[in-house]
């Protein structure tokens, strides 16, 4: 019996055009299990690829602890913790180079990468709740709360953080793909470190210098004082903490002028300090002209109209702010401050409800459907329902 003849088939479809990178629309269109699905195709690396080692966990644990007390202390001088993503790998990428010929080889990107990690969760645990929370306890009891109260607070707050990103994280990352500026300066810090040695070589040099500078200046302020009050030298030279412009306008006879570059004045005393500039470089210079924008209109302006303008609230003090100085004229600036700035925060975070919303109502078997599907995809006889 002759073969039938092939009846003519119908062309191949043309491949769907690709989505825009970054888009959010992905996830209406082929749903979240799809999308982690790509990812899982086309990103991941797959499990031959170290990540997850002991001496990633090791040098993040080690930067992480430097950088929490830097982070203490720099929260408890501005007000606000630091980043330590992108110094964490500049300097885990050359000890790890100087460190070769022990360890027998340096890390990937990956392994730098949960390195990173480990140091910005260890660096980002004494920010926030150590600077405000307990720096308020303290100034309002007076003492201190025992070393193990302290330890299991931030022990919680640390796990409440991981349970809360688990669910965001999927979502807005994963599914959503949002730009969060930390995680992108650091992958790019990377890719650099791994891409192009002598440009990743000179950025380390960079990074240690500036540290030695910044430990310099502070030697000089800091350590050289401490060192005069120990051996009670009356006049040993020291670095000023800020600079002194109130004195001298005082000696060209401004004294008016003066009282606005006073520490016990209007505080536009510069600090001759490095965490400020550093802060400044880091946040950008929009960043910083608002921050500027606020700060001359609260300590130019609104504290000058309430130190010399009487509103007749008392007899006795009639003025709002009856004596000048940073603590004076935050006891005021704080509440309008602090106001517009929680209105702004809640406000945007209402504005993405649906996000945050998005983020959480997967948590009912989202995680188990999306590793049936994986399953599937790759092994579909073995997983098949």
């Amino acid at each position: 019996m002759p073969d039938p003849i092939p009846q003519p088939t119908d062309p191949a479809p043309a491949p769907p055009p690709a989505a825009p990178a970054g888009a959010a629309q992905a996830v209406g269109a082929t749903g979240p299990e799809d999308v982690e699905l790509k990812w899982l195709r086309e990103t991941y690396k797959g499990d031959g690829v170290p990540q997850f080692t002991f001496r990633a966990v090791a040098m993040g644990m080690v930067l992480g602890a430097m950088m929490a007390c830097s982070n203490l202390y720099a929260g408890l001088k501005t007000g606000w913790s630091l980043g330590v993503a992108i110094t964490s790998c500049i300097m885990s990428w050359t000890i790890f180079k100087v460190l070769r010929p022990i360890l027998g080889s340096e890390p990937g990107i990956l392994e730098n990468n949960c390195m990173q990690s480990t140091a910005s969760a260890a660096g980002a645990s004494t920010g926030t709740t150590l600077v405000s929370a307990f720096s308020a306890y303290i100034a309002i009891t007076g003492h201190h709360l025992p070393m193990g109260t302290t330890m299991a607070l931030v022990f919680f707050l640390a796990m409440l953080g991981v349970f809360m990103a688990i669910p965001m994280k999927r979502n807005m990352i994963n599914i959503e793909q949002l730009p969060f500026p930390s995680g992108t300066a650091a992958a790019e810090t990377l890719r650099s470190l791994y891409e192009a040695g002598s440009e990743a070589a000179t950025k380390a040099k960079v990074l240690f210098g500036a540290m030695g500078g910044g430990a310099l200046i502070a030697f000089l302020r800091d350590g050289l004082e401490t060192i005069n009050d120990k051996l009670k030298i009356k006049d040993g030279w020291s670095l000023p903490g800020n600079l002194p412009l109130d004195s001298w306008l005082r000696r060209l006879g401004y004294n008016d002028a003066a009282t606005i570059f006073d520490v016990k004045g209007y505080c536009f005393a510069p600090e001759l300090s490095m965490i400020m500039i550093s802060a400044g470089a880091l946040m950008g210079i929009r960043v910083g002209l608002s921050m500027l924008l606020g700060c001359v209109l609260a300590y130019g302006v609104l504290a000058p109209i309430m130190h010399n303008t009487p509103w007749g609230l008392d007899a006795a003090h009639p003025f709002v702010i009856s004596k000048l100085g940073y603590r004076s004229i935050v006891s005021w600036t704080v509440w309008g401050g602090v106001s517009m700035m929680t209105a702004a925060s809640l406000l945007n975070f209402a504005l993405q409800w649906r996000t945050v919303a998005r983020a959480f109502a997967g948590l009912g078997g989202w995680a188990d459907r999306v590793s049936a599907h994986a399953c599937r995809a790759s092994h579909p006889a073995q997983c098949a329902e």
